[in-house]
């Protein structure tokens, strides 16, 4: 699997979550996950 389907998975995967969330708070938790410390996209990267 090349770098860019891996990131249109993990696009795909986030937005899911995202429509899926009911609550603000829930909203806010994918957002850490996402963008955090352990932001899935740096394995991409090595980071």
């Amino acid at each position: 699997m090349s770098l860019q389907e891996k990131l249109e998975a993990l696009k795909e995967t986030t937005l899911l979550k995202i429509k899926e969330s009911p609550t603000m708070n829930d909203l806010n938790q994918i957002r850490v996950e996402v963008l955090g410390k352990k932001d899935p996209s740096l394995k991409f990267y090595g980071g």
